[in-house]
């Protein structure tokens, strides 16, 4: 796990202080090493690489980037792991290659001299990579399918550079050569959905790779091809080879279980005592995986923590339990430096900050998270409320036409007249749907809005967001066209949007601030590929959130993580922003100018944060804490 870096430019006058500059500002990824290479591509351009190592596998100097294979002279810089690069290493031995480290690394080295661009759609992990074809002077980028490890970019940021790339977007600022200016859609974008989406960030200019899709950069830094790869996420296939769907999914959790506990280091995990992360901590005791360390995040208010059943799994499973209690002194204290490790602004994050810096003073390099068992079996609200909200589209819409618009006109009067700006709770979020055609994916968008696209008009101007961008409004839709049942295409859009911009950004993020590798067995590609396959019918279970994933596990999970409400891994901000949070909220959010380099008009920040606070209701917190978050991150990192 790294931090990676690269400048390709026709002039190296500065290149040395800037690739410096960016390899600083990944330090805190990869404390364990450093590396940087610069070579001639291409005629008249040199290539800088820069790596910030993170040693996990083969803790010696054969591990250093950037690796250079001696029998092809390509190059890479690689973050992630590869969890089956045991397996291809032995079948690449078979065709006589040689290997002179036991790196995952120079597994992904020697797979692309044997198959090309082939060596994407044959790794199993999480990874975002830059590889150099001696040959051609190209240079293949490739980030993984869930979107785990992120990986940006920017053409043409200066007269001399053609090309950027780095793991954060902050890293590319400290290299002096992409201008600090905000993208104002992409505010926008923040506003709407708590995160900034695929491929757009928050830093005009600058671009995020989509998860699951390869870039070719020539020489001169044109791109040459931008596509999906293709995985071993494919068209569900529901012909049953005789195998019941449970036995199938628990047979892929083992074994995506034992690849993602190969480590040199220590490990443990973060366990809520939910059915993620007991079904994670379950399956490493019950596989032989020796000394289970399992860490909590737990509140002193017994309504809001779920220390009671943590404990409970930690006891019933024998492992060796750490809880992390924090108290709102405490979190006021750690909030200044959770919103330093924002790569991005975002609505979510400190709580795994949080848990994953306890994490780290206790020792751990690596934990294993819960992330992607919603995602994947149905635990989220929107299998429920998406579908029911479509009915109700599809009801209105086979009424005589006359009367279905006036329905939908007097419903939309009724449910926004007393807002001067729509509000983005559940009366405005009904008015607006009201406006859209029965169609699943802007339905299941307007579940996820923080603020509606007209509130955020008037916060930001005429550069609102109205819509995902394209690019990944498509990549969503042809994945989801696999699939004719609505819970399977709601299982695509929490995975595509939710989860990859935001859960697993932030993780990324939170996690390699101080140091911490999170790995995330629910989202491995052989599992996601298993559950796809699953008939509609034995994935989701009516009235039950996440059916199949208790069935697969039930023998093994203890029933304090099942026979309980479900409570989301967030922290109490809603109460906090009533208590001591609020002054720092509200003294920011009133500073004119701070608002104005965010994009954001003064006098409707101050309203719609008023508007916010004075409903009184813990739901309401998301909306003034995204305020805030944008204004902080902008005047954190000097943002014009």
């Amino acid at each position: 796990m790294c931090g990676i870096g690269g400048i390709l430019s026709t002039d190296t006058r500065d290149m040395a202080h800037a690739l410096g500059a960016l390899s600083v500002a990944l330090r805190h990824r990869g404390p364990d090493g450093e590396g940087s290479a610069s070579f001639p591509v291409g005629a008249g351009n040199t290539l800088h690489l820069a790596h910030r190592r993170l040693a996990i596998i083969d803790l010696t100097e054969a591990g250093t980037q950037p690796m250079r294979n001696s029998a092809t002279g390509d190059t890479i810089v690689f973050n992630g792991e590869i969890y089956n690069y045991l397996e291809l290493r032995e079948e690449l031995a078979g065709h006589g290659l040689q290997f002179e480290s036991n790196t995952d690394t120079e597994v992904i080295l020697k797979g692309y001299e044997a198959w090309g661009l082939g060596v994407l759609r044959r790794l199993r992990g999480m990874f975002a990579f830059a590889l150099v074809d001696a040959k051609t002077g190209e240079i293949l980028l490739a980030r993984d399918h869930a979107g785990i490890k992120p990986l940006y970019y920017a053409q043409d940021p200066t007269d001399h550079v053609r090309f950027l790339f780095a793991s954060e977007v902050r890293a590319m600022l400290a290299s002096g050569l992409v201008p600090r200016r905000l993208d104002r859609e992409s505010a926008g974008q923040f506003l709407v959905n708590g995160c900034v989406p695929d491929p757009m960030t928050i830093i005009r200019g600058v671009r995020s790779l989509l998860p699951g899709h390869y870039m070719v950069v020539e020489p001169g830094g044109a791109v040459r091809a931008h596509a999906p790869f293709e995985s071993a996420i494919a068209p569900p296939s529901h012909a049953s080879d005789g195998e019941p769907a449970a036995r199938t999914v628990r047979r892929v959790l083992e074994e995506a279980i034992d690849q993602h506990v190969i480590s040199d280091v220590p490990l443990g995990v973060f366990l809520s005592g939910g059915i993620d992360s007991s079904v994670l901590a379950a399956l490493m005791a019950r596989r032989g995986a020796e000394g289970v360390r399992t860490f909590s995040l737990v509140f002193d208010d017994p309504a809001l923590s779920e220390e009671k059943y943590s404990r409970a799994v930690a006891r019933r499973l024998g492992t060796e339990h750490t809880e992390c209690r924090i108290s709102e002194s405490e979190f006021l204290a750690l909030a200044e430096d959770g919103l330093g490790a924002l790569d991005q602004p975002t609505t979510d994050g400190l709580n795994t900050y949080v848990v994953s810096r306890k994490c780290r003073e206790a020792g751990l390099t690596v934990a294993l998270g819960g992330t992607g068992g919603d995602e994947l079996f149905g635990g989220y609200t929107s299998f429920e409320r998406v579908p029911r909200a479509l009915k109700l589209l599809t009801r209105l819409g086979k009424l005589p036409r006359p009367l279905g618009g006036l329905g939908r006109r007097a419903g939309r009067m009724l449910l926004g007249r007393k807002s001067k700006l729509p509000s983005a709770g559940l009366r405005g979020k009904l008015a607006a749907l009201l406006k859209l055609p029965p169609d699943s994916l802007l339905v299941y968008h307007l579940t996820r809005m923080v603020l509606l696209p007209e509130t955020v008009e008037n916060l930001i101007g005429s550069a609102g967001a109205h819509a995902l961008p394209p690019e990944l409004t498509n990549a969503i839709r042809a994945r989801a066209s696999h699939h004719d049942d609505l819970l399977a295409k709601i299982s695509v859009y929490e995975q595509m949007l939710y989860c990859s911009n935001q859960l697993l950004r932030d993780s990324d993020s939170v996690s390699m601030a101080v140091a911490l590798e999170l790995r995330v067995p629910l989202l491995d590609v052989g599992l996601l590929a298993a559950v796809e396959r699953v008939a509609p019918s034995s994935r989701f279970t009516p009235g039950q959130a996440k059916g199949l994933l208790i069935e697969a596990t039930r023998d093994i999970l203890p029933s304090e993580a099942y026979e309980r409400r479900k409570m989301g891994f967030v922290l109490p901000l809603g109460r906090w922003l009533a208590g001591g949070l609020r002054s720092r909220v509200e003294e920011l959010l009133h500073d004119s100018e701070a608002v104005r380099r965010a994009g954001l008009d003064p006098d409707t920040t101050r309203h719609v944060f008023a508007d916010c606070m004075a409903a009184g209701d813990k739901i309401y917190f998301t909306r003034p804490w995204a305020l805030f978050v944008l204004v902080d991150w902008c005047e954190r990192n000097g943002i014009e």
